[in-house]
């Protein structure tokens, strides 16, 4: 009886320590979080997030924490609710002024995403124009490529500095696409599927309203489970509008409007592929 009544008491002790131990790891404060667990503060204690003291030690930016709490056994592969690890939560959502570059060189990398990216567009929103009928509308703005566009400057942004290289693209499936081919094929563990959604309606005598969103889908290739269908540039938040006064201004509207959503496409994909194991 009297052993059970301290096994009791010692979980009631390490249950209130939870919280400090895991204010200590998110302010770095490595003596004292060390001194902590040898008390028997639970090592794996979580926020109501899911986030353990390794996760946030690292979404800070504190190295020392992140190293002794690894070489005192936390488990860099625990997910959060989100489904993020310690190194998701340092390269997609860092917080505080740490230095992050050199927690994310002692966390496990993971495996490295190889994408096979599918491109279309749909005309289902070019409604009408002042200017041609909707037939030749559709077919003008067919001849932009438009759906190219989006794989090339994904693809050049891919090949960035600024990406990190998070991930690599095996395979852009559409005909005519002017970036180098894949030198690998057939091996991509995701999918990417891009949707370029161009519209057009007149507005006035003298004026067509233009506007574009792309929806990007990813999938894991070996059971088709979605893993993000986001859409970009459209909504209600971040509709895009521009009122036109000829044909000509087409083209160069959807393509100013397409070449910034290349690295905020990327991050989204890079984030998502994080969340889910492989």
């Amino acid at each position: 009886m009297l052993a059970l009544l301290m096994a009791v008491a010692a979980s009631s002790v390490a249950d209130d320590n939870s919280a400090e131990v895991l204010a200590l790891a998110g302010r770095g404060q490595t003596a004292q979080l060390k001194a902590l667990l040898d008390k028997g503060a639970p090592l794996e204690a979580t926020d109501r997030n899911g986030r353990t003291p390794l996760m946030l030690a690292a979404q800070h930016g504190h190295a020392e924490t992140v190293k002794m709490l690894l070489a005192a056994g936390s488990k860099p592969e625990a997910r959060d609710k989100s489904g993020y690890t310690a190194w998701g939560l340092t390269q997609f959502e860092p917080a505080g002024r740490g230095d992050h570059e050199p927690v994310l060189r002692l966390l496990p990398q993971p495996a490295t995403p190889r994408l096979a990216i599918e491109a279309g567009w749909t005309p289902a929103k070019l409604v009408s124009s002042c200017f041609m009928d909707r037939e030749r509308a559709v077919a003008q703005v067919e001849g932009y490529h438009l759906d190219v566009m989006v794989l090339e400057e994904v693809a050049r942004f891919a090949a960035s500095p600024a990406a990190k290289h998070l991930v690599e693209i095996v395979q852009g499936d559409k005909l005519g696409m002017t970036i180098p081919p894949p030198t690998v094929t057939g091996d991509a563990t995701d999918v990417v599927a891009l949707e370029v959604e161009p519209g057009a309606a007149c507005a006035a005598q003298s004026a067509d309203n233009l506007t574009l969103s792309i929806s990007v889908r990813v999938f894991r290739a070996r059971d088709r489970a979605l893993l993000l269908d986001k859409t970009f540039g459209g909504g209600l938040k971040g509709l895009r509008v521009q009122a036109v006064s000829n044909p000509a201004q087409y083209q160069p509207v959807y393509q100013a409007w397409i070449k910034p959503e290349a690295g905020p496409i990327y991050w989204a994909v890079a984030a998502a592929l994080a969340r889910a194991p492989l």
